[in-house]
């Protein structure tokens, strides 16, 4: 019997019939039913599916919170704070050891070694003078000082001057410098350490033999009786003022007096022994001059007794005794 198509196919895993699957038109095309279909168990292949999700996801990034960002901040400022204060604390170590070295050269009269030393503490400090600074800086004006480098020490007394306007000592130093410098009106012009001033005048006047002048400076001086250095200087060239005017007998009782109040020295001594050979009575004075010497010191004496006696008796009397 003639047919108008074909069948063709393949048996089932079971048997007996006829797979529909594989039966073919008229045309010989295969039937496209079950075409897409996925077996179970099988991998689709890329950019199959119907889902909006395709299986090539990416992976999302985690990124670095606030939070760590603060603990990081805060770890920073930690490590940077510790350094900062373990070299301050490294350095006020080093000045303070190089400070200590400075006034322990200066008490041994090695002033360049402890103006080094003392350079050395300066340049661990900060631009600003405080309590430290001072110190250091004041050392350092007197090992200049004493090592005869006035102008240097006049510009560390000018320094600390400036930073404490109103230390006295500051000013006295100030004033030192200027007299070893020759610049005695600008000396009178800082107010401090009259007498001395006055005594380098009279001493000046004194090496040109201006005895007169130097008579006024030295009067001028005695008038600030509360620098006993400058008291000490004016007293004992007030004797070679009247030395140089031919006043033997007045020179005479001036060193003398001088030697009973503030003790012999080799200088004086030759001075008194040269006017005793200008002085016919040099014994006479010099007994009175003793003499003297001793009646005003009991009378000082008596006066202070006196004077307790009176606050002795003003507290008996007080109402708070009573």
């Amino acid at each position: 019997m003639r047919t108008t198509g074909t069948r063709t196919g393949s048996y089932s895993s079971a048997g007996g019939g006829m797979s529909a699957s594989g039966r073919t038109g008229s045309s010989g095309r295969k039937s496209s039913a079950g075409a897409g279909r996925v077996v179970s168990g099988q991998r689709p292949p890329l950019g199959s599916g119907n889902g909006s999700r395709g299986s090539g996801r990416r992976r999302r990034r985690r990124g670095v919170g606030p939070g760590a960002w603060l603990v990081l901040a805060v770890l920073v400022v930690a490590v940077i704070g510790g350094a900062f204060f373990y070299i301050r604390n490294r350095n006020r170590e080093q000045m303070q050891a190089y400070a200590q070295e400075g006034a322990e050269l200066l008490a041994q009269g090695d002033y360049e070694a402890a103006i080094a030393a003392l350079d050395a503490a300066l340049a661990k400090s900060g631009s600003q003078i405080g309590e430290f600074e001072a110190e250091v800086l004041s050392c350092r004006a007197e090992a200049e000082y004493r090592q005869g480098d006035y102008e240097a020490a006049l510009a560390t007394y000018r320094k600390l001057m400036e930073a404490y306007p109103d230390d006295t000592d500051y000013k006295t130093g100030v004033v030192l410098c200027l007299i070893e410098t020759g610049d005695l009106e600008s000396a009178l012009e800082i107010g401090v350490a009259q007498g001395r001033i006055y005594n380098q005048m009279a001493v000046q006047r004194i090496a040109i033999e201006d005895y007169e002048m130097a008579a006024q400076y030295i009067a001028l001086g005695k008038a600030y009786t509360d620098d006993e250095t400058a008291q000490k200087e004016l007293a004992y060239n007030e004797a070679v003022v009247a030395e140089g005017t031919g006043d033997y007998e007045s020179a005479l009782r001036l060193f003398q007096a001088w030697v009973t109040k503030y003790g012999s020295t080799d200088e004086a001594e030759r001075e008194i022994e040269f006017l005793r050979t200008r002085v016919d009575n040099a014994d006479e004075i010099l007994a009175g001059t003793e003499g003297q010497e001793e009646t005003d010191s009991g009378e000082a004496e008596e006066s202070t007794e006196e004077e307790s006696q009176e606050e002795g008796t003003e507290a008996e009397s007080s109402p708070a005794a009573q």
